[in-house]
């Protein structure tokens, strides 16, 4: 977080809406976590973020696009009740933060998968972001977040 120079701008910053990967999901990438960029690492955190809105589980609404603070969209859709955000599964929804709400994930966002979830599969999440540059930024802004939430 510190490389990035995101550490301020995300502690400061009011009106956050943060969707942070769980521990499994970081988990399930490891393997090509090594030979991330600084300008990778710093594209990833950005893609969890939204910038100037606390969204609650309560204010998303199913077929939702929203464009992150990397200014890449994200889809958010809700199939039985559940809330998916492209492919991965919310599955702790609404942890406040001093500045906004935080959503635990159960896989980590890619740009590149940002189709919402497959109405008709029971894993929507398979296959989420399996790119290189998914986790390690995403663990140094969410890890201590998830990890509170995983508790």
């Amino acid at each position: 977080m510190n490389a990035t120079g995101l550490t301020e701008a995300v502690t400061t910053t009011p009106d956050l809406t943060i969707f942070a990967p769980n521990n499994a999901a970081f988990q399930a990438i490891s393997s090509t976590l090594a030979n991330l960029t600084t300008e990778q690492v710093a594209a990833v955190l950005q893609y969890h973020v939204i910038n100037g809105t606390v969204a609650y589980s309560s204010t998303l609404s199913n077929g939702t696009v929203v464009p992150t603070l990397g200014g890449d969209n994200i889809t958010i859709t809700i199939v039985d009740g559940d809330v998916y955000v492209n492919r991965a599964r919310v599955v702790t929804a609404d942890i406040l933060l001093a500045n906004g709400v935080l959503h635990v994930l159960d896989s980590v966002l890619s740009s590149n998968d940002s189709t919402s979830a497959n109405t008709t599969s029971t894993t929507p999440s398979t296959g989420a972001a399996s790119m290189p540059t998914a986790a390690i930024g995403a663990a140094l802004l969410f890890g201590g977040a998830a990890l509170l939430a995983n508790l």
